[in-house]
């Protein structure tokens, strides 16, 4: 919160507008589920468990390194960023409601999807 003030206070100082923040609204479970199925290679490439597998279990289509989770996306460290997330981060929300400028997106769509409208409530053109 006190973040918000001061970030509220700067574009104050320099006349500038906040006209929009953006929430990507998705139940726990469904984050947590998408965070927690990514796979990594070494060399970067990213695969998820149930919506991007790669063609054979546990193994990069691009080298043929293994994949792995990397250790902030296991389940439990999800669930507990979460947790801070709710505690901290989450009064944002209504700080913003209450100044008019929030605008929700449905997170639970595909990730083109979410970024599609996020794109035109920017009035930003896709690409």
């Amino acid at each position: 919160m006190a973040q918000a003030d001061s970030l509220a206070t700067a574009f104050c100082a320099y006349n500038l507008e906040l006209t929009a923040v953006f929430v990507i609204d998705a139940p726990d479970e469904v984050i947590e589920a998408r965070i927690s199925g990514r796979r990594q290679c070494p060399d970067g490439h990213v695969y998820h468990v149930d919506h991007d597998p790669p063609q054979r279990r546990d193994e990069c289509d691009h080298d043929g390194k293994r994949l792995k989770q990397r250790d902030g996306d296991r389940a439990d460290v999800v669930r507990e960023r979460l947790a801070i997330y709710h505690a901290d981060t989450a009064p944002l929300i209504a700080y913003y409601e209450q100044r008019g400028v929030l605008r929700r997106v449905n997170g639970t769509l595909a990730p083109t999807e979410v970024s599609a409208q996020v794109r035109a409530r920017l009035g930003v053109a896709a690409r």
